[in-house]
């Protein structure tokens, strides 16, 4: 993935703790769209049902676990478990936990890093499909005819 990722997500990390631990940050961009109660509620729901959907592609995995695109591998391609329903659920979980994350801090930072998330996201999974494609040929062709790319 792009290594650009790891300073935005530490900027993001840094802005959500910095609401909850009173750190110093610019009040603008710190500033929350909203505060509704049951949207903090519906965060910590979604933070957790990504979390869950994490371990479970983990363990889905199991040994094929990689990251990045591994060109001398020759593990059979995984289509069981959670893959049976989404081609990327590691993606849709980092997502999904971020949204849940932006919904409890709503601000221009969580914000842009949800939006800049989705689009590196996105970037990277057109780079594994492709490989994917070219890997594991028509196997994989008639896994993406069953299985959608997200949910």
């Amino acid at each position: 993935m792009d290594y650009v990722l790891i300073p935005i997500g530490l900027c993001f990390v840094y802005a959500a703790l910095s609401g909850v631990l009173g750190l110093p940050f610019p009040s603008l961009a710190g500033k929350a769209f909203w505060e509704i109660n049951i949207l903090t509620g519906l965060a910590v729901l979604i933070c957790t049902a990504s979390l869950i959907g994490l371990g479970m592609t983990l363990k889905t995995f199991g040994r094929s676990f990689r990251i990045g695109i591994d060109e001398k591998t020759n593990d059979k391609l995984i289509t069981t478990g959670v893959f049976a329903f989404s081609r990327n659920p590691i993606y849709v979980a980092f997502i999904a936990f971020s949204l849940g994350v932006f919904l409890a801090f709503s601000n221009i930072v969580t914000l842009a890093f949800l939006l800049l998330l989705m689009i590196m996201v996105h970037r990277q999974i057109l780079k594994e499909e492709s490989f994917l494609k070219n890997h594991y040929g028509k196997e994989y062709e008639d896994y993406c005819v069953k299985v959608r790319r997200y949910v």
